[in-house]
């Protein structure tokens, strides 16, 4: 009756360790920074974590549209030039608000990481803030 005890739980382990770890996740694979970002963002105010969606220009594939840059909602964007792995954020008014944004961002070759540095000027202030950015 031990034996069989032992077979039974072995064969038990072996199929919940086999069923576990053909769950992986695999990891997707980007081509472009377009896309869907999570970014947690460090500032004088705190930290904030939001997402925000990057779109590329239809005119020119070197400039993309930054919506919700800074948290400012979806319906407001940034403009910004990719040269490299480097986003430029020329100053600029974030869409209809009467916040200006200049910085930059790092974009890792996977396109996976992106690490944003700006500067927004408002009546609230000048702030100097960061972000990491993961693509999803």
């Amino acid at each position: 009756m031990t034996n069989i005890k032992i077979v039974l739980t072995i064969i038990l382990l072996t199929s919940f360790f086999i069923s576990t770890s053909s769950c992986k996740k695999e990891d997707k694979e980007y081509t472009s920074i377009s896309g869907q970002w999570r970014c947690d963002e460090q500032s004088p105010m705190g930290m904030s974590s939001f997402t925000i969606d990057i779109e590329n220009s239809t005119h020119n594939s070197s400039i993309y549209a930054i919506y919700n840059i800074n948290n400012k909602g979806h319906e407001e964007r940034a403009f910004a030039t990719l040269k490299d792995d480097s986003l430029i954020i020329e100053s600029q008014f974030i869409g209809n608000t009467m916040v200006d944004i200049e910085g930059y961002g790092i974009i890792t070759e996977d396109y996976k990481l992106m690490t944003l540095y700006y500067t927004t000027k408002s009546n609230e202030g000048v702030f100097d803030i960061n972000a990491a950015c993961t693509h999803m």
